[in-house]
């Protein structure tokens, strides 16, 4: 008798058992694929025209850099994927001068053969501005007149260590007239703190006199680029 109540118990328990089980299961299999979805989740792609143009911007400022430090291995595969970007884009029948936009990379190409670093740069720097001036039609998240700053910041860097006064104070002109343009937009996204710091590297900048005098301007506004494209990427 005894043992015959314990078979029943355990019977008991073994079936509340499989029944909490099953619940579980049953719980899991509802809430796995809402977790699926979240954890899958990812930002919508560009369109082929526009993330053509961000390719070209991308290669072109990498391009920059590798005449910068003197790469030309690195500069030879930039230049590459460059040159694929630009025919990625004239296939997408975006609106753009295309034959200047070739006569661009022919320019590049022809530095990055000669290891010509300052001519790669200044074509390089000069393609990241065509860049930013195609995407406008496509209403990128950064601003162009952001590209436009950083595009000058390097025209900073180059004229000053060229020591062209007269470049230096067109590009001067320019950055502040783009600075304007776009500033009330970064406040408007709660960047006050960032335009109060890049007031005050214009108000430097307006200062300038000589060559050395611009480029201790040129590595800060660089420097705080980065900072204004954070305000419109943050969400």
């Amino acid at each position: 008798m005894k043992s015959h109540m314990t078979l029943v118990a355990l019977s008991v328990l073994l079936t509340l058992a499989n029944c909490g089980k099953n619940a579980t299961q049953q719980q899991t299999a509802t809430t796995t694929p809402a977790l699926a979805t979240t954890t899958t989740a990812t930002q919508p792609a560009l369109p082929p025209p526009a993330a053509a143009t961000e390719e070209v911007g991308h290669y072109a400022e990498n391009l920059y850099d590798w005449g910068r430090t003197g790469d030309w291995t690195k500069a030879q595969a930039d230049l590459s994927a460059l040159k694929s970007a630009v025919a990625k884009l004239q296939g997408t029948g975006v609106v753009a001068d295309m034959q200047a936009t070739n006569e661009h990379i022919a320019t590049i190409e022809k530095a990055v053969q000669a290891h010509d670093a300052r001519a790669l740069m200044h074509a390089a720097n000069d393609m990241t501005r065509v860049a930013g001036e195609i995407s406008r039609q496509f209403n990128p998240q950064v601003p162009v007149e952001v590209t436009l700053l950083d595009y000058d910041g390097r025209e900073l860097e180059l004229w000053s260590e060229e020591g062209n006064t007269a470049k230096l104070n067109e590009t001067r002109t320019r950055l502040q007239e783009t600075w304007n343009t776009v500033r009330p937009a970064l406040v408007a996204k709660g960047g006050t703190t960032e335009a109060t710091q890049f007031d005050a590297l214009v108000a430097q900048l307006t200062k300038a006199k000589t060559a050395k005098d611009f480029a201790a301007t040129a590595k800060p506004i660089l420097d705080s680029v980065d900072l204004l494209e954070n305000v419109f990427t943050r969400a």
